[in-house]
């Protein structure tokens, strides 16, 4: 099976071996072939879709792979007790054991449970741009309603907008995900919003990408992800942290 294994990058960092980097943002990138704005792209969008505008681009261009490994220059996946990043050995052994997809392991967003997802999201950014987007699959997918309900009042979720999966499951989800941020997008008035929350579909595809696999019946294998090259243990405390502050601070 051919694996490609894409990190999205808008910055020069550290190219790790026999993985496929792809620049984002507009600028030229030391070492980077594979840009957002060539062929079919929404490159234009990159302020508001952050690494959501690769996904689009491998959505439309790679036509040959058939496993496809969606990481950030930040965070990618590794085994073991030390770093060992995954190679396209190892995903092949994954996927000959029968699973769907690798992700991330699955977060609880509040140990106290007094903040949904949905709340905590008002919190942070605009809560409108949350129900557009169950106005929009209320419209267009109403089968995944529940699964919406079910995770957006709910308190576990996979963060990151990072995967491993069949190019057959990726384009299965990046038809669905931009088909509701299409209809979500017409009603949003960016006016005025700073240029962090101007980045509204970075946020809102962390959340949907939840509901889209709870929809979903597959078989999920999770594993550990690094940040900026930090084992997960320093990564899971840092969020301890902040879970405490918000059961402590937040009402």
């Amino acid at each position: 099976m051919k694996v490609t294994q894409y990190v999205v990058t808008h910055k020069d960092c550290e190219h790790l071996k026999n993985k496929t980097y792809i620049g984002v943002g507009g600028s030229e990138l030391k070492d980077v072939l594979i840009y957002d704005h060539i062929g079919d792209n929404i490159s234009n969008k990159n302020k508001n879709y952050c690494e959501l505008t690769a996904l689009y681009w491998i959505y439309k261009n790679d036509k040959t792979s058939e496993i496809i490994s969606f990481e950030h220059y930040r965070r990618m996946f590794y085994k073991g007790l030390r770093i060992n990043y995954l190679n396209k050995k190892d995903i092949e052994q994954i996927f000959n054991k029968g699973y769907d997809i690798i992700l991330p392991k699955e977060n609880t967003t509040d140990i106290f449970h007094k903040n949904n997802i949905y709340k905590l999201y008002s919190l942070d950014h605009h809560k409108e741009d949350l129900d557009l987007c169950r106005e929009a699959i209320s419209n267009l997918y109403p089968e995944f309603l529940s699964s919406f309900d079910n995770v957006i009042y709910g308190f576990k979720m996979t963060y990151f907008n990072m995967f491993i999966t069949t190019k057959k499951l990726l384009d299965n989800y990046a038809k669905w995900i931009f088909n509701v941020f299409d209809y979500v997008e017409n009603r949003i008035d960016f006016k005025g919003r700073t240029d962090y929350q101007k980045r509204a579909f970075g946020f809102l595809s962390e959340r949907l990408f939840n509901v889209w696999l709870k929809h979903q019946n597959l078989k999920i294998k999770r594993m550990k992800v690094t940040f900026e090259g930090h084992h997960e243990i320093t990564r899971r405390s840092k969020e301890i942290f902040e879970f405490i502050k918000h059961g402590i601070i937040r009402k």
